[in-house]
């Protein structure tokens, strides 16, 4: 039955291995008929699908192992690796943050038994193949490739191998039945042949018995000096008695020949038909052999490649495995960094804000100081008493936030100085332009802009709103001379056509003639024209009848009037140009101009803008 080819259970969504019992009885069926083809009773062996089914015994025995099924997450865990390690530069790792969460995860172990007893499988299944060596390039596409192609590949091979086993189970036994029955029906032909024969030579030896006997006596009465006629009817009672012996002979051949030859032919039916079974057994069985080698083939070079790259892999994953705890740590404090850096920024901004708000208010104080002078003591006191709190409040803000920049501070050193620690202790350098990426991709929040910073920003600002300026001023300008360029052109193009006079233009091609020529219907054409029109035609293009001859004559007349005014007409349009070439250096005046005036807007603008930020200041 077919349920009985598969067994057990999958993961990950994979079709169940092969079934040990089912596998190994299969290819004893096959083995067995391998052993019966090679008795030559039917003789072609030479495209053998029992014996290529028992040589692909290895890589179906690694399909019916349990570890073949691929563990839970493999494809997860797989593009992990891939974006922390391939991916990187070599002797480098990406994402420490991502590996050890995998490295933490149930399937990480799982993951490196099926890799290891992979790498094996793969090297002890590729000499069933002839040895065939197949592109182990590390490439990274390749490998992501082989990867996403790895459950397609694995799913096709079990299903090929699946198919192959149950028609290993289903034409084994009849091939070994109807080759019994061939076997059978070849020794029945052959123990009738050898019957007949045997009566046959019988017969042979009877007749040839007799013969010997007509011989002797014939000898011995010749020998006695008988007449002829007495030894006449002697020999004919001796060919009467022979002929008679035959008659009985050919009587019962006739009583025996008959079933046996029936017996013969009934044996040929059934040896025909046994042939007929095994040789549709033999395709059957040839017809999956050959998918399964295929998709074997396919599954090897695939598992080769991805091979490849896990034979570097596993003891990376070994090594960091060992390690995870160093792992983890430069992991987490490579998180804190960014964070302690622009918490200590934000602190160190603090503190100068503190700082100059302090200054301010001492400032402050002693114009006002200086002010109340003249005042009364009780006011002065009394101002005086709430600026040494004011200034006391902002001292002790300076001496706070000065603490917490120097807590900062020394976190961060004591940060960094355990990244280093643990990079250090790590069997890979964690990669530095992961970093970069993520300092350049973090977000700037609550940062606070001074007046330096929006002054700086407005500048540029400026500059790239004058940089626009001047070059979309750039292209009017070259928008404007190609414009000009094609009018100038289409002018020359218009005048030229006016100039043509309808007399130069050929009726046939309709453009002016640089040979014209005379037929016989009185119309002047272009000679090339004419002579193409006459290959296939007798008449005129113009009129239709029919031309008394064939003969062209050269109108030198017209000729000389179309070459006159062919070079009038390029003197003028050289004029044309001349005269153009002056408006074009007119309009470039006119666009010079435009440009100076939006230079001019451009700098007024960026005055404008100047006393706004000043007012600002």
């Amino acid at each position: 039955p077919r349920g009985s080819v598969a067994a057990g259970g999958g993961g990950a969504g994979e079709r169940p291995a092969l079934d040990v019992g089912a596998l190994e009885e299969a290819l004893e069926a096959a083995q067995k008929c391998d052993a019966l083809e090679r008795e030559g009773l039917i003789g072609d062996c030479a495209n053998n699908p029992w014996e290529q089914s028992v040589r692909l015994r290895p890589i179906l025995e690694l399909l019916a192992q349990p570890s073949f099924v691929a563990p839970a997450h493999f494809r997860q865990g797989m593009e992990t690796c891939m974006a922390c390690l391939l991916h990187a530069p070599e002797g480098c790792l990406r994402y420490p943050g991502r590996m050890v969460e995998f490295l933490d995860s149930p399937g990480a172990a799982q993951l490196l038994r099926y890799l290891e007893w992979l790498e094996t499988a793969v090297q002890e299944v590729t000499p069933s193949f002839g040895g065939t060596s197949f592109r182990t390039i590390l490439v990274p596409q390749r490998v992501r490739s082989a990867l996403s192609s790895w459950p397609a590949e694995c799913a096709l091979l079990q299903h090929s191998a699946t198919v192959l086993v149950e028609a290993l189970l289903l034409r084994g036994p009849e091939h070994q039945k109807h080759y019994a029955e061939l076997r059978k029906a070849s020794h029945a032909r052959q123990q009738i042949e050898d019957e007949q024969v045997s009566e046959y030579t019988g017969i042979s030896m009877d007749l040839e018995s007799a013969a010997a006997d007509f011989a002797d006596q014939i000898k011995q009465v010749l020998s006695m000096g008988i007449e002829w006629p007495q030894v006449a009817r002697i020999s004919e009672l001796a060919v009467s008695n022979i002929q008679q012996l035959a008659a009985d002979f050919l009587q019962i051949q006739e009583a025996c020949c008959g079933p046996a030859v029936e017996e013969f032919e009934a044996q040929n039916a059934r040896a025909a038909a046994s042939k007929a079974a095994i040789c549709e057994a033999r395709r059957h069985v040839r017809r999956h052999e050959q998918a399964f080698a295929q998709a074997a083939r396919r599954f090897t070079e695939v598992a080769s490649q991805l091979v490849a790259w896990t034979s570097t892999l596993v003891p990376k994953l070994q090594l960091l495995s060992q390690h995870r705890d160093a792992l983890r740590l430069a992991a987490d404090v490579r998180q804190q960094v960014p964070a302690l850096v622009r918490e200590h920024l934000a602190a160190e901004d603090d503190l100068d804000t503190a700082q100059t708000e302090l200054r301010k208010h001492r400032r402050h104080a002693q114009a006002a100081q200086m002010q109340r002078q003249g005042r009364s003591k009780h006011d002065s006191g009394i101002s005086a008493s709430a600026g040494a709190v004011l200034e006391k409040h902002f001292e002790l803000r300076v001496a706070h936030t000065g603490e917490r920049v120097q807590q900062l501070a020394v976190r961060l050193l004591d940060a960094q100085r355990s990244l280093r620690e643990a990079e250090a202790s790590l069997p890979l350098e964690l990669d530095v332009e992961e970093d970069r990426a993520s300092e350049a991709q973090a977000p700037n929040q609550g940062s606070v802009l001074t007046a330096e910073e929006r002054l700086a920003l407005k500048l540029a600002s400026i500059e790239q709103y004058h940089e626009q300026v001047a070059i979309q001023v750039s292209e009017e300008k070259d928008e404007r001379a190609r414009i000009s360029k094609q009018v100038s052109e289409r002018r020359t193009e218009e005048a030229l056509r006016r100039r043509v006079e309808p007399d130069f233009m050929c009726p046939i091609t309709h453009e002016r003639m640089g040979e014209p020529v005379l037929a016989a219907d009185g119309h002047t054409y272009e000679r090339e024209a004419i002579e193409k029109w006459l290959q296939m035609h007798n008449t005129s293009p113009m009129t239709g009848a029919l031309l008394g001859h064939r003969y062209l004559t050269e109108n030198y007349a017209l000729r000389h009037i179309i070459q006159s005014s062919a070079a009038a007409g390029s003197q003028q349009q050289q004029q044309q140009q001349d005269s153009g070439d002056g408006g074009l250096s007119a309009l470039a005046v006119e666009e010079q101009e435009e440009t100076s005036e939006a230079e001019e807007d451009a700098h007024l603008m960026l005055e404008d803008e100047d006393e706004d930020e000043d007012e600002d200041e």
